[in-house]
């Protein structure tokens, strides 16, 4: 999908952002050296972009980016755009944290209007999505409950799978938030190669991050724990 077309009406949005962000680039600011966020750009950045644009292409998705925020959103609220977003934004989610980039995130719905040349984007649907997206103290991905609630609202009596688990290998899990937990359908990131590994050395490790790295492997370890049923129930 061209990424210069203008969006503008209900769609899904999903919002990311890389949990000590400002700790990467500050950690190569260098007063005597002018070419030093080159070198960031070159080393790190760069290689963030390449994870997003390898994970997040697709007929049905458009992206866009600014400093440590990433965005998925498309042209429309249907069903085959939610799996085509779900699946993606789970996938993102998994790969930069198996690269030493922890993010959190989630998926959203609403209105939307964007338009990617002159980098407008404004709605409820990215309300929604950042609203999420920043309660989360862990790390990891997760459906809003405005967007589970559209995605019940569609009708599938065409063989389409009738939750998120069936269809985009999410669960229901009682996420720790800001404040409290909230139940909210959540991307399996635990199954994605070297997750874990990443996620067991931050919760064992002595940064500030400790306690989301240590949320998100109790998550981790429950999946994994085959009388977990992922429904909710």
């Amino acid at each position: 999908m061209e990424n210069d077309k203008i969006v503008n009406g209900n769609c899904w949005a999903a919002y990311f952002d890389i949990l000590g962000f400002k700790e990467f680039v500050l950690g190569f600011d260098d007063p005597e050296n002018p070419h030093c966020y080159g070198v960031f750009v070159a080393e790190l950045y760069n290689h963030m972009l390449e994870s997003f644009s390898e994970y997040t292409c697709g007929s049905r998705v458009f992206t866009a980016w600014f400093s440590d925020t990433f965005l998925l959103y498309t042209a429309d609220d249907s069903y085959e755009s939610f799996v085509s977003i779900a699946h993606r934004a789970a996938s993102l989610c998994s790969v930069l944290v198996a690269r030493h980039r922890p993010v959190r995130g989630s998926l959203g719905t609403g209105r939307l209007y964007a338009e990617q040349e002159k980098s407008i984007f404004i709605g409820s649907a990215l309300i929604d999505a950042y609203k999420y997206g920043e309660k989360q103290n862990w790390i990891g991905f997760v459906m809003t409950p405005k967007a589970e609630d559209k995605f019940n609202s569609i009708p599938k009596d065409d063989g389409r799978k009738k939750t998120p688990w069936g269809c985009c290998d999410y669960c229901k899990y009682d996420v720790p938030m800001k404040g409290g937990h909230e139940k909210l359908w959540t991307a399996k990131i635990g199954r994605f190669p070297g997750v874990r590994e990443v996620i067991n050395q931050g919760a064992n490790g002595s940064n500030e991050y400790r306690e989301k790295y240590k949320n998100t492997l109790d998550f981790i370890d429950e999946c994994s724990d085959p009388r977990f049923t992922g429904l909710g129930t």
